[in-house]
């Protein structure tokens, strides 16, 4: 039995993905899952609310920082 990423991630309770690729970018945007795309040419026609561009890895923490910020407003807006 073959296991996609995306399935690999949700059976493993993963948030945020940190990824180049374009197709699992739009695949976690489909799912309602947010996704650091790491830029790379073969990847900037990509676009979704959910996907978060990074050039480097100082992009990633920042982004990684705003996106915990949300989900401990909406764990908070759930009580």
């Amino acid at each position: 039995m073959t296991v996609t990423k995306l399935e690999a991630c949700v059976e493993a309770n993963v948030d945020v993905m940190i990824d180049d690729g374009p197709h699992y970018a739009e695949q976690f945007a489909l799912a309602d899952r947010p996704l650091i795309l790491y830029e790379q040419p073969y990847n900037r026609a990509v676009a979704h609310d959910l996907i978060y561009r990074a050039s480097n890895w100082t992009d990633v923490k920042n982004h990684l920082d705003s996106l915990a910020e949300q989900f401990q407003r909406r764990e908070t807006l759930r009580c």
